[in-house]
Parts: structure tokens; sequence; C-alpha cells
């Protein structure tokens, strides 16, 4: 059993799409011993719907999906553990790549609308390691 402290705060399902998530719970078994997390997946999914939406119906029709790029993307693809953050790292060291930020990758739902009102509300819920490898997680996100 898991000590309080070392606890996981963040949730894949944070700013999931509300229909989803209510769907979710209605659908499936809930353990009440988890009634905190549904809480805070619940609150957080509520409070950045908007965002989703404008997002998913204003900025990427209209935006996102006519950019034209210049080049060809490079994806980083390999097993887990084999080195590909450290790759991504480097490459995002050099100044003709760029890449994700933490933000983006993380929230990705809200990532272009909702950067500068809910980054500071969304960071308290990132930790300051990653669990799996007691990784750093640079900040900003």
């Amino acid at each position: 059993m898991r000590s309080p402290n070392k606890e996981i705060k963040e949730h894949q399902l944070f700013i999931s799409n509300i229909f989803v998530w209510f769907k979710l719970l209605r659908d499936n078994k809930i353990e009440w011993k988890f009634l905190n997390k549904i809480l805070q997946i619940s609150l957080i999914s509520l409070i950045t719907t908007p965002f989703q939406l404008l997002q998913q119906v204003y900025l990427f029709p209209l935006k996102i999906r006519k950019k034209e790029l210049d080049h060809d993307p490079v994806f980083i693809i390999g097993h887990w553990r084999s080195g590909t953050t450290h790759l991504h790292y480097i490459m995002n060291l050099d100044d003709q790549f760029i890449c994700l930020e933490n933000y983006q990758a993380f929230f990705y739902r809200v990532a272009f609308i909702g950067k500068f009102i809910l980054r500071p509300f969304l960071q308290a819920f990132i930790p300051k390691k990653r669990p799996q490898d007691n990784f750093k997680i640079e900040y900003p996100l």
C-alpha cells in the first residue's frame, strides 16, 4: 500500500471530455475510496470544458488544420526507457526543431486556448518529478 506522501496527484483523465467522464462514472462501478480523485477529475473537467469546446470548435478547424508546414515533422518513437526523452531534450536544444511543452502534452485539450488562464491552475496538479523514474519535470510547463 502506498504511503500518503507517495500518492500520485495527477491523473490522465484530468481535463477529460466531461460527457465522456460522466458516462464512465455512470457505466462503471465506483470505489468510494477514490471519491477525492473522482471529485478532482470532475471539477477540473468542468472548469476546462469551455476552453476545450473553444479549442475544438473554433481553433482547431479554423486555424490549426489549415496551417501549412514548411518541413515534414520528426517523430521520436521508441520503447519506454530506451532514451527517447533524452533524444527529445537533445533535439530541443537545436533551433531548427520545435517540440511540445509539457503543458501542451499533458493538457492537449486546452493547450492553445487556455494556456495563459489555466496554466497556473493546472500546474498545481503536476508533480515536481515523474513518479515512474524520479526524473525532474522542467518548468514552466
